[in-house]
C-alpha cells in the first residue's frame, strides 16, 4: 500500500491524486482505489500509475466521478479490473504500453490493429514482451517471413465478446478468432492452452477487455505445420539438392533426396510451398531469376514423381532470405538452398 500511496503521491500534475484512498485487500495483492475525483481523466491516471507499481497483480478502481455540482463523497461499486477510458480500444492500450511493443508491431504487421481498434466487443489475451522474446525459434522464423501463419497464431489470442475474469474462470475453453478452439484451466492464476499461459492481469478497454500472458500461444494447425516442414526440410538439409552451376537442372545425385522428400510429402496434408534461394554472388536480378527456376525444376520432379500439381507452388527469393553469411563458401553454400514451406 505504501508503495502504491507513493507512486500516487509523485504525481504532482493534479493534488485531486494525492488525496486517494487506497486499501490492500487481498495476499494476491489486489489494490483498491476509493473515493470521488473530479473527471474520468483522474480516474484513469489514478489507475494507470498504481497497476504499474511493482507487485500490484490487479487494481480494484472504485473511484466515482463527481457531478459537476457536488463535492466527492461517496465509491462506486467495484470493478475487477483496471479501468481504461470507455473511448480507448484494444489497439490504443497496446500501442500506448511499453509492456506490449513486440505485440503492437506484430498486430501492424498482420493487418490487425485497425480491426482491434473497431466495435467489438473483443476478450484479447496480450503476450508481454518477454513472451514474445522466449518464444520458440522455429516459430519466430516461421512468422518473420509468413504474414498469414503470423495472423493465425495472433488471431487464436482472440475471442468475440467481452469475458469478465469470473467469465473466464468458469469456461472450459475458448472458440477463438483463429477458428481454433484454446484451452482454459481454472486456478490462480487462471492458465490456457494446456496450462502454457498464464494470465497475469485484465485491462478493460472500451471495446473489450485485455488479458495479459506470458506465453504466445500457438494454434494446432500451426504447430502441425511446423512440425511437417521440419520433416521437409530435414531431408533437403542433410542432403542439399544440388543444381548444375548457374543453373536449374539438378544433378542426378540429388535425385535420391528428391525420392525421400517425395515419400515425406506422401505422408502430409496440405499444400506446399518450394521456396528457392541463391547466395548473393552475381546480380540480384539474376539470382531471383535463377531462384524460381531452381523452385520451379524441383515442382516439377515432385509432380512427375506422382505429388498432384495443385498442392505445390514454386516461389523464388534470390538472395533476400540469407541463413548465413555470404562472406564464406560455407556460408554461400547454405544460403544455396531449396526449402519446403506448408501453407
Amino acid at each position: 500500500m505504501a508503495k502504491v500511496r507513493a507512486a500516487l503521491a509523485l504525481d504532482k500534475t493534479d493534488a485531486a491524486i494525492k488525496g486517494l484512498d487506497v486499501t490492500k485487500v487481498d495476499p494476491a495483492t489486489t489494490i483498491v482505489l476509493k473515493s470521488e475525483v473530479a473527471s474520468e481523466a483522474i480516474k484513469t491516471k489514478a489507475g494507470d500509475i498504481a497497476a504499474k507499481v511493482p507487485g500490484v497483480v490487479k487494481v480494484d478502481n472504485q473511484l466515482r466521478v463527481a457531478a459537476p455540482s457536488q463535492a466527492p463523497a461517496t465509491t462506486a461499486a467495484a470493478s475487477p479490473t483496471t479501468a481504461a477510458p470507455a473511448a480507448r480500444t484494444v489497439t490504443d492500450l497496446v500501442t500506448s504500453s511499453a509492456d506490449l511493443s513486440s505485440l503492437s508491431a506484430q498486430l501492424t504487421r498482420a493487418g490487425l490493429a485497425d480491426t482491434l481498434r473497431g466495435a467489438g466487443p473483443f476478450t484479447v489475451f496480450a503476450p508481454t514482451n518477454p513472451a514474445f522474446a522466449s518464444m520458440d525459434a522455429a516459430l519466430k522464423r516461421s512468422t518473420d517471413v509468413n504474414a498469414e501463419r503470423l495472423k493465425k497464431v495472433l488471431t487464436y489470442h482472440v475471442v468475440s465478446g467481452r469475458l469478465s475474469p469470473t467469465e473466464l474462470a468458469a469456461k472450459t475453453s475458448l472458440d477463438t478468432v483463429a477458428g481454433e478452439k484454446l484451452s482454459v484451466l481454472a486456478g490462480t492464476p487462471v492458465k490456457l492452452a494446456d496450462g502454457k499461459l498464464a494470465v497475469q492481469r485484465s485491462i478493460e478497454v472500451g471495446n473489450g477487455i485485455v488479458y495479459l500472458v506470458d506465453a504466445v500461444a500457438v494454434p494446432p494447425t500451426v504447430t502441425q505445420a511446423l512440425r511437417d516442414e521440419a520433416t521437409l526440410n530435414d531431408v533437403v538439409r542433410l542432403e542439399p539438392i544440388r543444381f548444375a552451376t548457374g543453373s536449374a537442372d539438378i544433378v542426378a545425385d540429388s535425385r535420391a533426396t528428391l525420392d525421400r522428400a517425395v515419400v515425406a510429402l506422401r505422408t502430409i496434408t496440405g499444400n506446399v510451398e518450394i521456396g528457392g534461394h541463391t547466395d548473393a554472388t552475381g546480380s540480384a536480378a539474376g539470382n531471383q531469376t535463377l531462384s524460381q527456376a531452381r523452385a520451379a525444376a524441383v515442382r516439377q520432379y515432385l509432380i512427375d514423381a506422382g505429388i498432384p500439381a495443385a498442392r505445390l507452388t514454386a516461389v523464388g527469393y534470390g538472395q533476400d532470405r540469407p541463413v548465413a553469411s555470404n562472406d564464406t563458401e560455407d556460408g554461400r553454400a547454405l544460403n544455396r538452398r531449396i526449402e519446403f514451406r506448408l501453407l
